[in-house]
């Protein structure tokens, strides 16, 4: 029996096929910062092996944050020295700010611009509604992250699951600040930041003209069968 593996680039919705936003948006401007990095990075493969570790940390953080909003108990060994620090965070902003969650991890999709994405969180702090998306990396980049939650604000609005007025935030945690969390809300309304991501839309677009999934199949086992 074979093994397919679904192309993880888009999400499948009532059979049409919407490319994911965090894929969408790897095709904005890249920061100074990120350059940097990139310029200093031994090797292509080093850069790549780097990468992969930081998205697998930020897979087990964004887990433990879930879990912990629906009121589990964590425990220490579950997880790295690093994504505990970054759980820690997690709970001083809680105390801090006592959001009020509405729901977390929730899938949206964009008919009207074909595409689709998982928002991290929707809370309401002070009486005011935030979708908050939860970033593990040492930089906040306010170009792709507000775009990013503004695609799903749009979204969200389409699917009539949101409305009204909505705060764009990010929470850093892990950071270097005092409480080892940065938590950023944007300036401009989160249609301002739409218009961003439309607009890169346009250049994934030019660099992908023709979108269709790419599922890849496996064999199920592997054998060397004996020589006669």
């Amino acid at each position: 029996m074979d093994i397919i593996k679904k192309d993880e680039r888009f999400y499948i919705h009532d059979g049409a096929a919407y490319p994911r936003v965090t894929w969408i948006l790897s095709c904005a401007p890249m920061g100074e910062g990120l350059k940097r990095w990139l310029g200093d990075a031994e090797s292509f493969e080093e850069t790549e092996r780097i990468k992969m570790r930081a998205a697998l940390r930020g897979t087990h953080v964004h887990n433990g944050c879930q879990r912990l909003i629906e009121g589990e108990e964590l425990i220490f060994e579950d997880f790295t020295i690093e994504e505990w620090g970054m759980l820690e965070s997690f709970i001083a902003w809680v105390e801090d700010y006592k959001p009020h969650f509405i729901f977390t991890e929730k899938t949206v999709y964009s008919e009207q611009y074909g595409y689709a994405g998982t928002l991290d969180c929707v809370a309401q702090i002070n009486g005011e509604e935030y979708i908050i998306d939860f970033k593990t990396s040492q930089n906040v980049y306010p170009l792709t992250m507000f775009s990013q939650c503004a695609a799903y604000i749009n979204a969200a609005h389409e699917m009539c699951i949101m409305s009204g007025d909505t705060k764009i935030a990010i929470l850093q945690l892990g950071s270097k600040h005092k409480k080892r969390y940065n938590f950023v809300v944007a300036e401009e309304p989160w249609e301002h930041y739409l218009d961003m991501f439309k607009a890169i839309k346009k250049i994934f677009h030019f660099e992908h003209p023709k979108l269709m999934p790419k599922d890849k199949t496996y064999k199920a086992t592997l054998k060397i069968c004996p020589h006669e």
